[in-house]
């Protein structure tokens, strides 16, 4: 990100004119079990962001935050750890938006005249969808995660019995 918006500045900044979308997330916002440093780098990704758009505002430079909730990509297969992975995977199944989505985000934000400045947008599933498979996609993976903790749990306590 930082780097990015280095390579960009100084052109932009020039022409007295431009637009940078930094990618939060969901977790940015709503923080939970097993993505904290997730969720702390996506908050960072914020405080940046919003810093950054009043220091460049002088340049008639925009920045928008994206904040998208669990968008079909590669992220849902990024952890090491089997007990996140396999939440994330449960999430992800009942909970998965189209990448086409950000996508429309995107360009809703660019394409918005010079007056109109679009600071962040946050955007999830489908809040109409079937309520009853999310529920059912939340419990699974709660209970994906419980089963994880518990095979932890009595590994340890087999491991320190007499």
């Amino acid at each position: 990100m930082l780097n990015g918006i280095a390579a960009v500045l100084p052109t932009m900044k020039e022409q007295k004119s431009g637009q940078v979308i930094n990618v939060s997330s969901v977790a940015g916002h709503v923080w939970g079990p097993l993505c904290a440093v997730y969720s702390a780098t996506k908050t960072a990704v914020r405080a940046i962001s919003e810093a950054f758009r009043k220091e460049v505002k002088p340049y008639n430079i925009r920045s928008t935050i994206l904040s998208p909730g669990a968008v079909a990509s590669e992220l849902k297969h990024g952890s090491s750890s089997e007990m996140a992975s396999g939440a994330m995977q449960n999430f992800y199944a009942n909970n998965e938006i189209p990448a086409s989505s950000f996508a429309r985000c995107v360009l809703f934000a660019i394409s918005q005249p010079e007056d109109v400045d679009v600071n962040e947008i946050i955007f999830r599933p489908d809040p109409t969808g079937s309520l009853t498979s999310r529920l059912q996609g939340s419990l699974s993976g709660c209970l994906f995660f419980l089963q994880q903790s518990l095979k932890r749990v009595i590994g340890l306590l087999r491991a320190h019995a007499p």
